[in-house]
């Protein structure tokens, strides 16, 4: 029975060698990482996908037609559900007033002196952008409430890193460097997972 930890691992490194590789993985080449996992066609298939399809691209395990209805409108009902939490979510953030530029580059340069009580005013203020941007990695299949998260996470983290770091420029696109890293790693993981959990589940299948 394929191991799922060993495929995961192995999806992920392969995934990485793509991405830094100056020339497209010929399939044949793909396929040497996963030998002996004794993987079906059409597993193989998913896979290639994955690994050739840009991020945006969704992969998906074909389903019977009178399945695929129900998941459609179960689809819709997720889809509906969090539009309304996101609307909320921006309703409150209207409450909040951010800071102009001139405030938020004054709390940057506290930041980078040493002055670590600044974070949170810094924080509550991205909150709006990061909503922003967390809109397309959602699109990707992502929940948004966890890719709002991931950012927020990836913000903080990275003012922490930035406490006392003295001349340092470009704080607004170091922020948003991390604040889509964040978002990128997670995105990338939860499709990775969905791709496992397709593969492992038509090796179970094949078993039966």
């Amino acid at each position: 029975m394929l191991d799922r930890n060993s495929f995961m691992e192995t999806l992920r490194a392969v995934a990485e060698v793509c991405r830094t590789s100056t020339d497209p993985l010929a399939k044949e080449e793909i396929l040497k990482y996963f030998d002996g996992m004794e993987l079906s066609e059409e597993q193989v298939e998913m896979i290639y996908q994955y690994l050739q399809l840009p991020p945006e691209v969704q992969t998906g395990e074909p389903v019977p037609e009178e399945e695929e209805e129900e998941q459609a409108s179960a689809i819709s009902e997720d889809e509906e559900e969090e539009n309304v939490y996101f609307q909320m979510y921006l309703d409150d953030l209207n409450a909040i007033e951010e800071m102009s530029e001139d405030e938020m580059q004054q709390a940057y340069q506290k930041l980078l002196t040493g002055d670590s009580s600044v974070i949170g005013t810094i924080c509550e203020s991205w909150l709006p952008g990061i909503a922003e941007l967390a809109i397309p990695y959602a699109a990707q299949g992502a929940n948004l409430e966890d890719v709002i998260q991931e950012g927020n996470m990836g913000l903080l983290i990275k003012l922490s890193e930035l406490v006392g770091a003295g001349d340092v420029p470009g704080v607004d696109a170091i922020l948003e460097g991390a604040v889509t890293a964040a978002m990128i790693a997670y995105t990338e993981e939860n499709l990775e997972e969905k791709v496992a959990n397709m593969v492992v589940k038509e090796q179970e299948k094949k078993n039966d």
